[in-house]
């Protein structure tokens, strides 16, 4: 009985962020984003968030996202008509352009702990591309 009480807490001390109520999420490609989505209140929007050369600072944008079995999608984010989908099982970005049946991968998703280390990813991905320069 201990054994089964013992596997069951690690179970779901292990499972992490599958079950947070806060998902945060980096998609690993030339945009350098990350995504954060509030599981707890559907009426809450998520947000994206990337470097702003304007601010000199990580900025997000907010935007309605659907929940499928098989992707979390949203649609017209940065001004950019389509549909971008997150694969729930694979992690795979892809962009669906509207009006076109063309489906582009955009790169390899993770999922991150916290929204701090979701920051500091963007932050060092940047500068790894920039490699500090400002312009």
């Amino acid at each position: 009985m201990n054994k089964l009480l013992i596997a069951l807490v690690l179970a779901v001390v292990m499972s992490g962020n599958v079950f947070a109520d806060k998902l945060y999420i980096y998609c690993d490609n030339d945009s350098n984003m990350g995504y954060e989505f509030d599981r707890s209140n559907p009426k809450a929007y998520a947000r994206s968030y990337s470097y702003s050369s304007k601010t000199d600072n990580i900025d997000y944008t907010s935007f309605s996202e659907n929940w499928s079995t098989d992707n979390v999608w949203w649609e017209k984010i940065y001004g950019i008509s389509g549909r971008f989908s997150i694969n729930r099982k694979s992690l795979r970005l892809t962009f669906q352009m509207n009006g076109s049946q063309l489906i582009s991968d955009e790169g390899q998703c993770s999922i991150i702990d916290s929204k701090d280390e979701l920051m500091k990813i963007i932050k060092k991905k940047l500068d790894e591309k920039t490699k500090g320069n400002k312009f």
